[in-house]
């Protein structure tokens, strides 16, 4: 079964959808740490997100599908660090 890819209306669309979904697990992750009383430091949450970036796009070298991007990692180490800087900004 062959999928298609997906087009955009203009460049970079795709890697400001990638910043945004990260950001957005980024911000849920540490809400529900908060709610939940949970230990982890912001900090330690962003590193997860950031290897987690570079193990998904790792994984689709192996993939016949999907394509390694670099510039997907770098857009979603921005998102989560933009929500980081964000977390930062309104708690101090």
């Amino acid at each position: 079964m062959r999928l298609e890819r997906l087009t955009y209306p203009y460049p970079g669309t795709d890697k400001l959808i990638h910043a945004f979904l990260f950001a957005t697990l980024y911000t849920l992750r540490a809400k529900a740490y908060g709610e939940q009383n949970i230990n982890t430091s912001k900090k330690v949450l962003l590193t997860y997100l950031i290897m987690y970036a570079v193990f998904a796009e790792i994984i689709q070298l192996c993939l016949v599908e999907r394509s390694f991007e670099i510039f997907d990692i770098i857009a979603n180490i921005m998102g989560a660090s933009l929500a980081y800087l964000f977390f930062n900004l309104i708690q101090n």
